[in-house]
C-alpha cells in the first residue's frame, strides 16, 4: 500500500482565505479523493439554481465588486416618497464616501405573454443583447441571471460595472424580442384593452395613480404602443451591502419553497401510483369481466389513472416556475477569474497570524479526516495577500500587458 502525503495550501478569493491540504502519493502520482464530491450539490432539481452553482456564481460576483474601481460621484437624497410612488429628489448632494458609481443592476421583461421556450428566448433574444452590450456599450465585466415570474414568463436580472442609458437598453431590447413577435402581440393587446380609450389597470398590483396610468397611456398611444416598458435599470449606488444584496437578487439558491416541496411529492405520489397500477392490470388478468374482485380492480384502476393524469397536470404547471437550461452566465473576462492558489507551509502564508485576529468570519468543514479552514476578511487590509491576488488576475486577464486591477 502506497504511502500518502497531505500538502499545505492555500486558496484566495477577494473575500476569504481558504486553508487546506492536497493528498498526493508519495511516489508523486496524483491521489483523487471523492470527499471533495460529497460538499457539491450541482443538480437542478427544480430550475432552479444548485447550491454549488450558487456558491459559483456568488464568487464571481464577489470578483466583479473586486474589479470595479470606487469612485465618488454626485447623487441625489430623497425629500420625501408619497404614496403612489414618486418620489422628491434634492439634487447635487455628494456623498462623502467612495462609492461603486458604475455598478448597474438591469432587468428584462417580455412585454407579452411567453409563448416561446425558454432556451429559444435565450438564444435569440438574451444573447443578441449581450452582442450590444459588448459591442454597442463596450461593456466587459457583466453577470446575468434567468428567473421566471409569477405569471410563468422568463426574465433576466443582468449587472454590469459602467453606467448605461435607460433608452438604449430599452431600444435594445425591445429590438431583440421582437424578432420573436413579442412587441406586435404587446401593441396588439393594448390596442384591444384601450379600444374604447383610457381606462385604469386591472393588475392589483399596479399602485400608480390615475394621473401616472393616465400620463403612460397617452405616451403609449403616441408611440403607437411599440416601444414597452420592459425595462428597468438603476444604480446601486445607495445600497450599504452591495455583496449582500445582489446574494439576495441574483444568487439565490434552491429553497425549500411550497413549490420545490410539493414536486418532491407529486414525484412520490406519481412513482407509487404507476407502480401499483402496473400491479393491478397483472392482477385483473387472473379475473374474468364478471367476477366482483375483477370489478372492483378495474374502479380502482380508473381512479389511479385519473390520479396520475391529474399529477402529471400538476407536475407541468408547477414546472414552469423554474428555467429550463442555463440559469446564469457572465462575461468571458468574468469567467476567467479563479481563485489563487499556492503550496505553502500555512505558517509562512502572509500575514496570516493577522488574518485569524481580524477575520470577519470562519468556517470549517470536515472532507474525509482533514479540516477545511475558511477565513472571510477586507482584502485592503492585508496588502502582501492582495498583491498575490492581483498579479493572478493580472496573468489571467491580461497575460501580454501591465495590470492595473483598479483600472478594468
Amino acid at each position: 500500500m502506497p504511502d500518502y502525503i497531505a500538502i499545505p495550501c492555500y486558496s484566495l478569493s477577494p473575500k476569504s482565505i481558504t486553508l487546506f491540504e492536497e493528498v498526493t502519493r508519495a511516489d508523486g502520482t496524483h491521489f483523487y479523493s471523492s470527499g471533495w464530491e460529497n460538499l457539491r450539490d450541482n443538480k437542478n432539481y427544480f430550475g432552479e439554481l444548485s447550491e454549488h452553482s450558487r456558491k459559483r456564481l456568488k464568487r464571481t460576483i464577489d470578483f466583479m465588486l473586486y474589479l470595479t474601481k470606487e469612485r465618488s460621484i454626485i447623487g441625489k437624497r430623497t425629500i420625501s416618497k408619497t404614496q403612489n410612488f414618486t418620489t422628491n429628489y434634492e439634487k447635487g448632494t455628494k456623498y462623502s464616501k467612495s462609492v461603486k458609481s458604475k455598478l448597474t443592476f438591469i432587468t428584462l421583461t417580455l412585454p407579452a405573454k411567453q409563448e416561446h421556450s425558454d432556451n429559444e428566448i435565450k438564444k435569440r433574444c438574451l444573447n443578441p443583447f449581450l452582442n450590444d452590450l459588448r459591442r454597442k456599450f463596450n461593456v466587459e465585466l457583466y453577470i446575468w441571471k434567468a428567473e421566471k415570474q409569477e405569471n410563468g414568463n422568463i426574465h433576466f436580472h443582468i449587472l454590469t460595472n459602467q453606467y448605461l442609458k435607460w433608452q438604449k437598453v430599452r431600444e435594445s431590447w425591445n429590438q431583440k424580442v421582437q424578432i420573436l413577435g413579442y412587441v406586435t402581440r404587446y401593441q396588439k393587446n393594448m390596442q384591444i384593452f384601450f379600444k374604447d380609450g383610457f381606462r385604469m389597470s386591472e393588475n392589483p398590483k399596479d399602485k400608480r395613480s390615475r394621473a401616472a396610468q393616465f400620463k403612460a397611456f397617452e405616451k403609449g398611444k403616441a408611440e403607437n404602443w411599440q416601444n414597452p416598458n420592459s425595462t428597468d435599470i438603476h444604480a446601486l449606488y445607495k445600497v450599504k451591502n452591495t455583496a449582500a444584496y445582489l446574494a439576495k437578487y441574483i444568487a439565490k439558491g434552491v429553497t425549500k419553497t411550497d413549490i420545490s416541496q410539493k414536486i418532491k411529492t407529486l414525484k412520490i405520489q406519481k412513482d407509487e401510483h404507476k407502480k401499483k397500477i402496473i400491479e393491478i392490470e397483472a392482477t385483473l388478468f387472473y379475473y374474468d369481466e364478471k367476477n366482483p374482485k375483477n370489478q372492483q380492480l378495474s374502479a380502482e384502476l380508473r381512479e389511479r389513472v385519473q390520479q396520475l393524469e391529474d399529477i402529471e397536470n400538476a407536475l407541468a404547471a408547477l414546472s414552469k416556475h423554474g428555467i429550463t437550461g442555463r440559469i446564469w452566465g457572465c462575461s468571458s473576462k468574468l469567467s476567467k477569474c479563479k481563485n489563487f492558489t499556492a503550496v505553502e507551509n500555512w505558517k509562512d502564508i502572509p500575514s496570516i497570524d493577522e488574518v485569524a485576529k481580524k477575520t470577519t468570519w470562519k468556517f470549517e468543514q470536515k472532507v474525509g479526516s482533514k479540516t477545511i479552514t475558511t477565513f472571510g476578511l477586507n482584502m485592503n487590509d492585508f496588502p502582501k495577500l492582495k498583491a498575490n491576488l492581483d498579479f493572478h488576475l493580472q496573468n489571467s486577464l491580461n497575460p501580454n500587458s501591465l495590470f492595473n486591477v483598479q483600472n478594468i
